[in-house]
Parts: structure tokens; C-alpha cells; sequence
């Protein structure tokens, strides 16, 4: 008979491994639709605005899909989702204030 602290162990690393296992499948498929972006000219450009993603960001991380003002509006607007929400008047206000950087390539 195994000790309820080993149990507790064993089903303790399991739960990492599965943790592990979901982030990698998570970051190869943020790879793959790079890829896709790559293959179709739209790699660089903010899948939600449009507009290009600065060089830094993609130096740091190279399968982001978009600027750093939209991923923030989206981790953002997740948090808030699972706490109540954020209202229509809070996510316009951060729009109008948030600007993109422009990346030095671009005129």
C-alpha cells in the first residue's frame, strides 16, 4: 500500500506534466499559424488592427500575432471576463489611448 503522501506526490507531477504538455501544443501551434502568416505576407501585421507589430516585440517573440496594444486589450478584457467584465466605455477608452509603436523601417 502506497503512503497518501506519495500519492499525493505522483498525482502532483502528473498535473505538471500535463501543464507542460498543453503550453508546448499551445506554443507549436502559435508557431504554425506564424508560419501561416509568413506564407501568406501578413506576418508582422496586428491580427486585430492591422497594424505592424514593432520589430522588438517580434525580436522577443517571434509567433506573435498581434501588437502589443491588442494583446493587452485581449489579456485584459480575459481577466476582466472572468472577474465581471469590462464595460463597452472601459474597452473604447483604452483604444483611443493605446498607439501602436511604429517600427523603425516604417516611414
Amino acid at each position: 500500500m502506497q503512503d497518501p503522501g506519495e500519492d499525493a506526490e505522483e498525482r502532483f507531477r502528473h498535473g505538471l506534466e500535463h501543464v507542460d504538455l498543453q503550453r508546448d501544443q499551445e506554443e507549436l501551434r502559435a508557431i504554425q499559424q506564424a508560419q501561416e502568416r509568413m506564407a501568406d505576407s501578413s506576418y508582422g501585421s496586428c491580427i486585430d488592427c492591422g497594424q505592424p507589430i514593432p520589430f522588438e516585440r517580434l525580436k522577443a517573440q517571434p509567433s506573435a500575432s498581434r501588437c502589443i496594444a491588442c494583446q493587452t486589450l485581449r489579456t485584459t478584457a480575459r481577466h476582466n471576463a472572468a472577474l465581471g467584465g469590462l464595460t463597452r466605455h472601459e474597452t473604447s477608452r483604452f483604444r483611443q489611448t493605446a498607439r501602436p509603436i511604429r517600427p523603425p523601417w516604417v516611414p
